[in-house]
């Protein structure tokens, strides 16, 4: 007849614990108990990046995407509603009033952006990486 297969030695667990079967038997070495399970909290909102801020500022402006973007609504409203209404007022002159106003604030979300981007992230209860 064939003899049993033990299983082999190592840690195995018992009553709540591991304990140490040397391959043939139990021996009397035991952990003091299994370490409870470690929650991972992963955000489901990604960061947002100053560089696809900065690509939607150059490129898409005129549509206060950059705004969007960071979830700034009334702002990214309001520069809609001066830039177009801008556009469609200048035939009587007031337009270029409201377009230069956007000038205004584009240069000032050209400078911003970077602290625009770290507000977003921070609402979000997302941290900075260098942190």
């Amino acid at each position: 007849m064939s003899e049993v297969q033990q299983p082999p030695a190592g840690w195995y667990p018992q009553d709540g614990s591991l304990r140490w079967w040397n391959g043939q038997a139990w021996t009397e070495h035991r952990t003091p108990g299994t370490a409870p399970p470690v929650q991972v909290t992963v955000s489901a909102i990604p960061s947002k990046s100053v560089g696809a801020a900065y690509a939607f500022l150059l490129l898409l402006g005129g549509f206060a995407a950059h705004h969007f973007y960071l979830r700034r609504w009334a702002e990214a409203w309001i520069l809609l509603a001066l830039w177009w209404g801008g556009w469609l007022l200048t035939g009587i002159g007031v337009g270029f009033v409201m377009l230069f106003a956007v000038f205004v604030w584009w240069i000032y979300d050209l400078v911003a952006l970077p602290n625009l981007v770290a507000q977003a992230n921070r609402r979000a209860g997302i941290q900075p990486a260098y942190l």
